[in-house]
């Protein structure tokens, strides 16, 4: 559940962004502004959407979250001849560190496909109309020919994973995850791993991706033995644990989304920084975020011999 909402709790975020900026004078006369937010996902056929007011506050962390996530909404999706009606329901959520219950919308049954062109629009109650538009980006394909297919890796030192370009400018977000079953869990697991550990203070911080540009990752070794053996941390018994697999996820943010992240991120690399945050807006009559992005996994088997040495099951032949 958690990652369904978690592109949908980012847009939300995002009004909430928007919200302090517009209201940082208190002398400034007060416009209620609205704005619509909705990232589809490619790979669910549930999607999300939230309808949001500004306030008239001169604090708006002191406004209460609630009041401004509308209710009663007509909001459709046009896919095409086919046309999509949103539901409301409510999440529950930390806002400003305080428990929130906050009203959107959701439509089942429509699965986004790749290059397809879609409308969205928000009718609320007082007549205000909100639009926008987004174009899926395209299938992200794997370079085989260039990326490693087993851990170890060749050369024992970095895995490797190449994938074509989706599309001009777009990001793209990766995790990686090594499954795994543990016994008395009747369901799989997952351990996070980074691309890399950097030490300091004598202690291992995890360095964990970040979206970018880049139509690669690679990721070091130590990282991927270090994840292994936290994966048992503290048990001493190994053979509770079966290895799976690793799996490289990578999410391709479309044209809105990756502009969106662009300009609200610190910096895109170590080398660019934006100072204009929160300044983007693909929203027609109002405010907000409309995107998508599709995902797509790349599996990379483990070595039975490389798995036996940390005492560990095959969970699955090499």
């Amino acid at each position: 559940m958690k990652k369904i909402f978690y592109m949908t709790l980012i847009a939300a975020n995002f009004f909430l962004l928007i919200s302090c900026e517009e209201n940082l004078s208190p002398l400034g006369e007060y416009h209620e502004k609205y704005s619509l937010n909705c990232v589809l996902r490619g790979d669910s056929t549930v999607q999300y959407a939230t309808v949001t007011k500004s306030f008239n506050n001169e604090n708006p962390y002191s406004a209460n979250p609630e009041d401004r996530f509308l209710k009663n909404a007509d909001i459709r999706i046009w896919q095409g001849n086919n046309v999509y009606r949103f539901r409301d329901t409510l999440i529950h959520t930390t806002i400003y560190g305080k428990q929130t219950s906050l009203n959107l919308y959701y439509t089942k049954g429509f699965v986004p496909q790749e290059n397809d062109q879609i409308e969205i629009e928000a009718l609320l109650e007082n007549g205000k109309r909100l639009s926008s538009k987004t174009q899926l980006p395209k299938s992200l394909y794997f370079i085989k020919s260039q990326s490693d297919t087993s851990i170890p890796s060749k050369d024992n030192q970095q895995v490797f994973v190449k994938w074509e370009s989706a599309g001009e400018n777009l990001i793209y977000a990766t995790e990686i995850n090594i499954y795994y079953r543990k016994k008395g869990y009747e369901l799989g697991l997952a351990k996070k791993v980074p691309l890399s550990y950097i030490k300091q203070d004598g202690k291992y911080y995890p360095n964990f991706a970040s979206p970018t540009n880049q139509h690669y990752i690679s990721v070091s070794m130590d990282a991927i033995r270090r994840a292994m053996n936290e994966i048992s941390e503290g048990d001493p018994n190994k053979k509770n644990y079966s290895i799976l697999t690793m799996i490289v996820h990578v999410h391709t943010y479309d044209k809105n989304l990756s502009e969106y992240y662009v300009s609200s991120s610190q910096s895109l690399d170590q080398f660019s920084i934006n100072v204009d945050a929160v300044d983007y807006s693909n929203v027609q009559g109002g405010f907000g975020l409309f995107g998508s992005y599709f995902s797509k996994m790349y599996v990379i088997k483990f070595n039975r011999e490389f798995i036996g040495s940390f005492g560990y099951n095959v969970g699955v032949e090499e």
